[in-house]
């Protein structure tokens, strides 16, 4: 008999209360650390602004012809269903499998999609409660996910969302990141959702294969009906930075100047020997890259989305302009989740309210070094073209 997805979603919530024991220690430990580093950087401010102008300009070099993007290739999307299943494209591998046990993947296509609920706009369902409980329950997964990118202001925008009355935060980290789908795959907003396929080698439905054939999106697929998704990109090279520092790769500028020609070179390297998604899907590309570059490479990971779902699904917008205009950005959120209009009083309410989430660290690092955002910006362009033509608009090129 097969574990049944409630028991798998048990062993899963224990695993998340590991996890966030694990996460809080670490917060705890960086606190210290990092009171302790800005102490220091006060103490040595003056040789810091004496280390700026001994980073040597050769060693932020860069050519966008140094290497070929292989990108996947995009065709039309043939399926305008929303509903699609594609339980027929990825059928289960693991039918004769019982037993399973937390440290096994097992596959999800093996699961049907549940029988939701049409009065709902959730995916709601009923459920036996348990083998010894046949008490039927009353089940409903998120009816959106904000899938990123990280420190592009989801947390911000999750946290507006969330204050229109019918839109209610979640039980994961700051109300809105369960890491169901990406860190731990079988209303959320885990910014890892869009592009950390790391685990694609453990998916049985990949077994064997050089690259995977089976991801994320393919996933959600199978278990969502009409799923909206919510996607934030900021400027890449902005991005990368606030991400290095609130990660604590690093903590000043000069670090970070010396940290992306190592990450560029890597990672130019390794797409002279292999297809972009063998690079950016890399478990261990991430782990030893000093600054994690191929995050801000968006038009990589939207790709794979997009030749699952159809363009309808989806609401991407830039974080400056959200910033720049957030109550009409609110607005047009609230009308693409079909959820009932605001007043002028409460949209202007929700979009006054502070920014949530901000990266203190910035103001202590101080602004990156212009050669430093010269070789990123190089570095990027050819994948912002990739993505102002996948998206038809060139303000996707942050070229103002």
């Amino acid at each position: 008999m097969r574990t049944s997805l409630r028991d798998r979603m048990r062993m899963y919530n224990r695993t998340v209360k590991r996890t966030i024991s694990i996460c809080l220690l670490y917060a705890c430990s960086l606190f210290v650390f990092n009171s302790w580093n800005s102490h220091y950087r006060k103490i040595d401010n003056a040789g810091e602004r004496q280390a700026r102008v001994s980073v040597p300009d050769e060693r932020l070099t860069f050519s966008r012809e140094e290497f070929s993007l292989n990108l996947k290739p995009m065709s039309p999307i043939g399926i305008d269903n929303m509903t699609y299943d594609n339980v027929n494209d990825f059928p289960c591998t693991q039918k004769e499998m019982s037993n399973f046990t937390v440290d096994q993947t097992d596959d999800i296509m093996c699961y049907s999609r549940p029988n939701y609920i049409e009065a709902h706009l959730n995916p709601c369902f009923m459920e036996e409660d348990s083998p010894e409980n046949p008490k039927r329950v009353f089940k409903c997964l998120p009816y959106f996910h904000v899938l990123g990118f990280d420190k592009c202001g989801t947390t911000d925008f999750h946290s507006r969302l969330s204050q229109h009355p019918q839109i209610l935060n979640n039980c994961g980290a700051l109300g809105k990141e369960t890491y169901f789908w990406s860190l731990f795959r079988p209303g959320d907003a885990t910014p890892m959702d869009v592009w950390d396929f790391r685990g694609w080698p453990e998916d049985p439905q990949n077994k064997g294969l050089q690259e995977p054939r089976f991801l994320t999106p393919h996933a959600m697929r199978h278990i969502y009906k009409n799923p909206k998704f919510f996607l934030l990109v900021r400027n890449p090279v902005d991005r990368l930075y606030t991400d290095y520092l609130f990660l604590g790769y690093g903590f000043t500028a000069r670090q970070f100047a010396k940290d992306v020609p190592k990450a560029v070179s890597m990672m130019t390297n390794c797409l002279k020997l292999q297809t972009i998604r063998q690079c950016f899907f890399s478990e261990e590309m991430l782990r030893k890259l000093p600054v994690r570059l191929h995050v801000s490479c968006y038009s990589v990971f939207l790709r794979e989305w997009f030749s699952v779902f159809n363009r309808k699904h989806f609401f991407i917008f830039r974080t400056e302009d959200y910033h720049s205009n957030t109550k009409e950005y609110m607005r047009q959120a609230f009308d693409f989740l079909n959820v009932a209009p605001l007043s002028e009083a409460e949209i202007d309410r929700i979009a006054n309210e502070s920014i949530k989430h901000e990266t203190h660290n910035k103001k202590t690092a101080g602004p990156m070094f212009p050669e430093t955002r010269a070789i990123l910006e190089e570095f990027f362009a050819r994948f912002n073209e990739d993505l102002a033509a996948l998206l038809d608009d060139n303000k996707f090129l942050w070229r103002n």
